[in-house]
């Protein structure tokens, strides 16, 4: 889980974070005539031939009229094109597997059931509690190390997702934010979850959070970019498995961090909605339902 300081740096919230803002041609054919084919004294030696019969005319033919061409006939209907057996086989194969591909890129995106992740609300479930759409936005499968806090007992306060709280021993661990976009972030939401061995190893975490918070009413934080950021804490709610309290920036202009805690068996889980607004209904119902999934 990601800590207060760390989580405006990183994107990803375990830790209050500080309201955003303060923080395209052929020749022509020659004639030829053949010269003649006799001399001149041929020519003269030459009798005149008898003269033939003119050769009988034919009689003149009638002019047929021009017959006009038949127009066209109309196109019919074409045939039906017939695909031959292997392409159909062959676009029919290729569906299946294209089918089967998205199927299992679906089901490796999904995860599995009995695990951290598997716990958490999805994006969807969280923007149905919180009223507004939320999109996923950076994760922590580690506690991230303590925040400098002043007064250094507040450490707790100031960090409540970091291993102040979350100590060695823990089996699993996963921290989630969730943002309005990836550069917009006027509603968080953050779950954070550590799955230690047993129940008793959990509860002393949980008694941990509790009890760093009672003990700090205010604290100067500073995050690893040293920047600083002040908060008034007030817890509203506190119980073996439950606690509840607030982390207001100060001055932050209304920004707050509403958080719930619960202890089931041997995990504790966080849930944060920070905003300008009043996230209060919204966290506690986020927090029963991410307890709901949390195996215990």
């Amino acid at each position: 889980m990601v800590d207060d300081a760390t989580a405006r740096d990183q994107g990803d919230g375990p830790a209050d974070q500080p309201r955003p803002g303060s923080r395209g041609e052929p020749a022509a054919p020659g004639e030829t005539s053949d010269p003649p084919l006799w001399s001149a004294q041929h020519a003269a030696q030459e009798q005149p031939a008898a003269q033939e019969p003119p050769a009988a005319q034919e009689p003149p033919t009638a002019e047929v009229p021009p017959v006009a061409p038949e127009p066209p006939a109309e196109p019919g209907p074409a045939a039906p094109r017939r695909w031959p057996l292997a392409v159909l086989t062959s676009v029919g194969t290729a569906l299946v597997l294209l089918v089967g591909f998205g199927f299992w890129v679906s089901s490796q995106s999904l995860p599995v059931p009995g695990t951290t992740q598997a716990s958490v609300l999805t994006p969807n479930e969280a923007s149905a509690l919180a009223g507004v759409r939320l999109t996923a936005g950076a994760t922590g499968s580690e506690p991230p190390p303590p925040l400098a806090a002043d007064p250094s007992d507040c450490a707790v306060a100031v960090g409540p997702g970091t291993r102040s709280v979350y100590a060695r021993g823990w089996k699993t661990y996963l921290a989630s934010t969730y943002q309005d976009a990836r550069n917009v972030e006027d509603h968080l939401v953050t779950q954070v979850l550590g799955v230690y061995e047993d129940a008793e190893a959990a509860g002393q975490v949980f008694r941990t959070l509790t009890e760093g918070l009672q003990g700090c009413p205010q604290a100067t934080r500073t995050d690893q970019d040293q920047s600083t950021s002040t908060w008034v804490y007030t817890v509203e709610k506190s119980g073996t498995d439950t606690l509840s309290w607030t982390a207001a920036q100060d001055p932050g202009d209304g920004w707050i961090c509403y958080r719930q805690a619960r202890r089931k068996g041997p995990a504790v889980l966080q849930v944060a909605v920070c905003q300008a607004g009043d996230g209060r209904r919204a966290a506690a119902q986020l927090a029963d339902a991410f307890a709901a999934k949390v195996d215990g």
